[in-house]
């Protein structure tokens, strides 16, 4: 009985063999057992067919009614097989845009609509969709970042109400206030780590709110320093500071590999002069491990920490955490930092250190946006103050100006009792 049924079983897998075996790309219109396949969306990796409209691997399927038929450079159809254009469907010149929902800049898919993790849609309908309208009025002479109306609600509670504000390169914003008067929301909208309700927020030209924009492209150039450290208590302080930029750069390096692989079948059907020559690999993992791993270093040694390069975050001082958490962001060579109360969490001896830090990357011209309830080194610091309550900007201006002769009476009370 037990060698009848390895019988069976082998000649079930036999069929499944075989049928794989068939040409995986039957003209159009012809009936097949596996509808995926019929429509050239199998996977060139198992030949499984696919059933999720995420698209896992950055594929496009041919699209239903179109011409698949490729072109040559000179405009003259070709002869191509239909394997290769199947294929070519997905390992064309330009891959980011032939295999649809993937991203132009890392080629990584983009599938949640709800962002929980920054992952914007391209939207429905594919690379077609149109992407954030940008908006040259806003921003006009020389802004990094541009909000207009921005409101954040959390169920009843209003905590932003219309905020509006820019940031020219080079600008250190320090914002103070009451607490609760939505400073560190306002902080946290700015690389939407909070969605916002409402409004708009202008970062070299796209709008970030807008759900179509891949937020996580743009987090790569926004840094941010958190109250409490938010270093990974399981790694050393030299794998926190080189985790993002090697996760980062090994994503594209694999992103980069796997177009070339689909270009490689695509070429498979074609003939010898119509093949698509493979991008060059810049790097690989080892050497982007290498050099992560010396900025790392070079960044211990700028803060004068290197001998803690292999010690955990629970061996370190707040002060410590702190300015190992900055130059984390540092890392990653941001063109904003954005420091939410840095120094809040600190014992008042060590508050300095952090503060030194902050100083000299300003002195450096590093775009900054800083809550702070150091009203001294706002004074020393910013280049310009706003101050926040219930929601509002009520009022803005230079340091001196601001609390010197501070123009509200809110101002004016708020001043009066942490001066």
């Amino acid at each position: 009985m037990k060698d009848k049924d390895n019988v069976i079983f082998e000649e079930e897998a036999s069929s499944v063999i075989l049928s794989g075996a068939k040409d995986p790309t039957p003209q159009a219109g012809a009936e097949s057992d596996n509808p995926s396949v019929a429509c050239g969306d199998s996977s060139p990796y198992t030949g499984e067919p696919r059933t999720s409209d995420a698209r896992p691997y950055g594929d496009a399927a041919a699209g239903e009614g179109e011409d698949t038929s490729s072109v040559s450079p000179d405009g003259a159809g070709s002869t191509a097989s239909p394997q290769g254009e199947a294929f070519a469907a997905c390992g064309g010149d330009n891959p980011s845009v032939a295999c649809g929902d993937s991203s132009p800049y890392t080629g990584e898919p983009q599938t949640s609509d709800a962002r929980p993790y920054g992952d914007a849609p391209q939207g429905e309908g594919g690379p077609s969709s149109p992407a954030a309208p940008r908006d040259d009025s806003v921003g006009a002479g020389g802004a990094l970042i541009s909000v207009r109306g921005l409101e954040k609600k959390f169920g009843e509670l209003e905590v932003l109400k219309g905020v509006s504000i820019d940031v020219a390169e080079g600008e250190k914003i320090a914002i103070i206030g009451p607490s609760g008067s939505g400073k560190s929301t306002f902080l946290r909208c700015l690389n939407c780590l909070e969605d916002p309700s409402g409004g708009s927020i202008y970062f070299e030209g796209e709008d970030l709110a807008d759900m179509k924009v891949d937020i996580n492209r743009h987090r790569e150039s926004i840094g941010m320093v958190f109250q409490s450290f938010n270093l990974f208590a399981n790694k050393t302080v030299l794998e926190n500071i080189m985790l993002a930029p090697v996760y980062l750069h090994c994503k594209r390096l694999r992103a980069l590999k796997r177009r070339n692989f689909l270009r490689r079948c695509g070429n498979f059907f074609l003939p010898k002069a119509k093949r698509a020559p493979l991008e060059p690999l810049p790097t690989t993992k080892a050497q982007i491990k290498a050099e992560a791993e010396a900025k790392a270093l070079a960044l211990l040694d700028r803060i004068g920490l290197r001998e803690k390069a292999d010690a955990y975050p629970s061996t370190l001082s707040g002060g410590q955490k702190q300015r190992i958490a900055i130059v984390r962001a540092l890392a990653m060579d941001p063109k904003v930092m954005l420091f939410d109360e840095p120094t809040s969490a600190l014992d008042p001896e060590m508050v300095g250190e952090v503060l030194e830090l902050i100083r000299e990357l300003a002195d450096e011209g590093m775009t900054m946006l800083i809550v702070t309830h150091e009203m001294g080194f706002a004074r020393e610091v910013a280049t310009r103050v706003c101050f926040m309550d219930e929601g509002v900007i009520a009022e803005e201006g230079v340091p001196a100006e601001f609390f010197a002769a501070p123009r509200t009476d809110r101002a004016r009370e708020f001043l009066s009792k942490v001066l």
